[in-house]
């Protein structure tokens, strides 16, 4: 079951290191001129909620943001430029290569300060002109022929921000840490793994703004 982690050197470590990854995958993605891209930490390690499953290995989630995308290019070939890029970024810092989840880039087996380990997922995200988020999908079928690759429906992120703001200020905060990690320990009983941290992030931040509207507290 998930609990979440409470050593503060720990989770600032985490933190610092997968910034460290993500940034020097920006810089040669934005080098070579095939796309133009930011990057963000997102959901459990922005707002302190990052959880470890047992004594399995913690993780810390960001996104990859890209804002200019031709549209001739296809969803298969920028996740697979980007983990090629990502790979050499971690040879360079002597780690093994990331794996192609359903919603993410992950980087296993990160050392921490105290000789065991940890987790990133780099999501990536087309952010559009009205500022709509889409995340890029792997649906594996068990052959790259049959597989497919999409962007998930968009997201205005603002909307996120200012509910989360709204929620902190109704006082909700602690009420959404608990009903994150209850959230989180029902998709892991279902061994639904489609619901990275940040996924789970919005649909109960989103979950907490409607109660708390409902009830008048907003």
């Amino acid at each position: 079951m998930y609990s979440y982690v409470q050593d503060k050197d720990l989770k600032k470590y985490m933190i610092s290191e997968g910034s460290d990854i993500v940034n020097r995958l920006k810089g040669k993605i934005n080098s070579a001129g095939y796309l133009k891209v930011d990057f963000e930490l997102v959901g459990s390690g922005l707002k302190n909620l990052i959880t470890r499953n047992g004594n399995e290995s913690p993780d810390v989630d960001f996104n990859l943001l890209i804002f200019d995308m031709q549209e001739d290019y296809k969803e298969s070939e920028i996740k697979e430029y980007i983990r090629k890029l990502l790979n050499k970024v971690l040879f360079e810092k002597r780690l093994g290569d990331c794996s192609d989840s359903t919603s993410a880039l992950t980087v296993k087996s990160v050392p921490t300060i105290y000789g065991d380990y940890f987790s990133i997922d780099i999501a990536i995200i087309y952010i559009d002109d009205d500022g709509y988020r889409y995340r890029l999908k792997h649906e594996k079928h068990g052959s790259t022929y049959t597989d497919r690759w999409y962007w998930n429906e968009g997201i205005n992120y603002d909307e996120i921000i200012d509910k989360t703001a709204a929620i902190k200020n109704a006082g909700g905060w602690d009420d959404f840490r608990v009903r994150y990690l209850k959230r989180k320990n029902r998709y892991l009983e279902k061994q639904d793994y489609n619901h990275p941290s940040f996924v789970v992030y919005i649909e109960v931040i989103n979950e907490v703004y409607k109660m708390y509207h409902d009830r008048g507290r907003l």
